[in-house]
């Protein structure tokens, strides 16, 4: 992936490597106030929304605070991992991702991290076509079974409720006033406040307009 940060200057993008590299996932990260912001609407015709996104933070021609960074990153990740066409130069680690996420899913005792690992690596086996040795199908099929298992711990459930829940207050929040929009989120929060979508809806609080 690429990550461009406080870009500038006159030179021509290499728009036409970049999009026949369709595997090469573009973050472009902008300070608001930055004079360079210009930049945004030039790049954005020539890459695909799919390739290339915008991580703008409040701020000029300035590095980007960790937590936007840490997002373009993840981003890239998941592009390169999941989302972007499979790079052949990537195949090798592909699998070697695999078997990291399949050996921390076995370590770890903590039911929802272990069955969010256990789905990360299935999701990168589909994404990536993995399962084609013997080891590779044993295990895919071992995961499939410990998922099912675990999707009926108590702490798996509230953490997929938790999830099911925001995605439809995010789903009807476009058509909400402001108001009863915050008050759904206040609401998932008192009842979900300890699960990791508690954090998407923290996020969504701040971005609402003030009252």
């Amino acid at each position: 992936g690429l990550a461009q940060y406080r870009s500038g200057g006159r030179a021509p993008y290499l728009a036409d490597d970049i999009r026949s590299s369709r595997w090469i996932g573009v973050a472009m990260v902008m300070g608001s106030d930055d004079r360079n912001m210009s930049e945004v609407p030039r790049v954005s015709p020539l890459l695909g929304s799919s390739q290339y996104k915008v991580f703008e933070f409040d701020g000029g021609h300035t590095w980007a605070p960790p937590e936007v960074f840490a997002e373009a990153a993840d981003w890239l990740m998941r592009y390169a991992l999941y989302e972007g066409p499979v790079n052949p130069a990537l195949e090798n680690y592909y699998a070697e991702y695999f078997w990291t996420l399949v050996r921390s899913a076995q370590a770890e005792e903590d039911p929802w991290k272990r069955y969010s690992l256990i789905s990360e690596a299935a999701a990168l086996a589909d994404a990536r076509g993995i399962g084609r040795s013997p080891d590779e199908r044993e295990i895919l099929s071992l995961m499939s079974s410990e998922s099912r298992r675990l999707r009926s711990d108590p702490a798996v459930s509230h953490q997929l409720r938790a999830a099911s829940v925001l995605g439809r207050i995010e789903e009807g929040g476009a058509r909400m006033r402001p108001q009863a929009l915050r008050q759904q989120l206040q609401s998932f929060l008192d009842q979900y406040g300890n699960t990791e979508a508690a954090a998407n809806a923290r996020t969504m609080l701040t971005e609402l307009p003030e009252q």
